[in-house]
C-alpha cells in the first residue's frame, strides 16, 4: 500500500447562528459566540464519529505514487463533489498534471478516481509524488438530515449542560450511526 496524507481547508459551516438559535429557542444575542463555537465544535465531532467531511473544502491528498496500469486511485475521505487538478512528478523529476477531463470519479463509499488509460509512473523518492485537489463535503443542499440533526442535538446538549455532562449522549450516536463509515475514514 502506497504512503498518503491528506490536508483539508477549513470548511463553510452548514449551520449558522440564527438556525440554531430558532432551535434552542433563543432570542437574545448575548450567547452567539459561544453557538458560533459550539457549531465547529459539533461539526468537528460528527467528522469524527462517521468519517464523513461535513461542509465543502478543498481537500489536497498526497501519494508515493499511482495505482498499477488503470486500477482506481481510491480516495480516503467523502463525499468528493469534484476534482480540481492531479499532479504528479514524473520519474525523471519534472512537475506533470493530468487533465481532471480524462479520469472519471466514482463518489462511493470508498471513492475512487478511475483513468481513462494507465496511470503514468512517478518518482520513486517522494512520500508525495502525486497530489491530488478536490472540492470534498456536504454542502447545504446535499447533507443528510440526520447529520444535521445530530449537529443540532450536540449544541442543544452543549448549551443546556454547560459542560457538567458530555455532549455526545446516546442519541447523538444513534443518530450518527447510519452513516459512520469505518477506521479508515475517521477525520481526527
Amino acid at each position: 500500500m502506497p504512503d498518503y496524507n491528506w490536508t483539508t481547508a477549513a470548511p463553510t459551516e452548514l449551520l449558522v447562528v440564527s438556525d440554531v438559535k430558532r432551535y434552542l429557542r433563543i432570542s437574545h444575542n448575548s450567547e452567539d459566540e459561544d453557538l458560533a463555537r459550539w457549531i465547529t465544535a459539533s461539526r468537528l465531532a460528527v467528522e469524527s464519529y462517521t468519517g464523513l467531511l461535513i461542509g465543502d473544502r478543498a481537500v489536497t491528498f498526497y501519494r508515493s505514487d499511482f495505482p498499477a496500469g488503470r486500477q482506481p486511485l481510491q480516495l480516503p475521505f467523502l463525499p468528493v463533489n469534484s476534482l480540481t487538478s492531479i499532479n504528479y512528478l514524473d520519474v525523471d523529476e519534472a512537475s506533470q498534471s493530468i487533465s481532471t477531463g480524462v479520469v472519471s470519479l466514482r463518489n462511493t463509499l470508498q471513492p475512487e478516481v478511475i483513468p481513462d488509460s494507465e496511470w503514468p509512473s512517478t518518482s520513486q523518492y517522494h512520500t508525495d509524488a502525486v497530489t491530488l485537489v478536490a472540492d470534498a463535503g456536504y454542502t447545504a443542499a446535499t447533507v443528510p438530515a440526520g447529520l444535521k440533526m445530530a449537529m443540532l442535538h450536540y449544541i442543544a446538549a452543549s448549551y443546556e449542560y454547560r459542560g457538567e455532562r458530555a455532549a455526545a449522549d446516546h442519541s447523538f450516536h444513534s443518530l450518527l450511526s447510519p452513516y459512520v463509515q469505518g477506521d479508515e475514514f475517521t477525520v481526527y
